[in-house]
């Protein structure tokens, strides 16, 4: 009649379990890695898809647009419904500081011009939309019959440029500078 388990028995089961334990630990590793790797290709994925958003949303419901042409960076203008900070009626603009790189959106209840004057600073709301562009560029449709169709072109540094067409609904007077 046998009580306990000799010695080699025990030896056996320390090392199958260990075998185990080293198998899901590597197996939780590899998931995380793989996990941290989708969500930055899908944190810069979601990025991309917010300022297209943006930009849609301001350039489809403007009733003035107002583009001034730069060699690497265009300047928009222009009034829309579209607010992201709870506005009836907004004037937005879109510029880049050509120091740093950045695009940044600008939304006020009055038309901006830059620079910003002092009294109206503090009713100006500032967000920043991408850092390290290299260019940012709206192109108008040359063709008479897709006349209300704007490309919009951006190329972050060490990325692929990217770009999109926006199709506007109203008839508007887009002028270029």
């Amino acid at each position: 009649m046998r009580k306990s388990f000799s010695l080699i028995e025990v030896l056996v089961s320390v090392t199958l379990l260990s075998i185990i334990v080293l198998f899901l630990v590597n197996s939780s590793f590899n998931l995380q890695k793989g996990y941290e790797s989708l969500y930055k290709k899908e944190s810069k994925t979601f990025s991309d898809y917010e300022v297209k958003e943006v930009l849609y949303k301001d350039l489809l419901e403007a009733n003035e647009i107002f583009i001034n042409s730069g060699r690497k960076f265009d300047f928009i203008n222009l009034k829309t419904k579209n607010s992201l900070f709870e506005r009836e009626g907004s004037y937005v603009t879109y510029t880049v500081l050509q120091k740093e790189n950045r695009l940044i959106r600008l939304e006020s209840e009055n038309n901006i011009t830059l620079p910003i004057e002092n009294d109206k600073i503090y009713k100006t709301d500032f967000l920043l939309i991408k850092e390290n562009l290299e260019e940012f560029k709206v192109y108008e449709s040359t063709n008479e019959k897709k006349k209300d169709l704007l490309m919009i072109y951006y190329k972050e540094k060490s990325l692929t440029p990217t770009f999109f067409e926006i199709g506007l609904i109203n008839t508007l007077d887009i002028r270029k500078k």
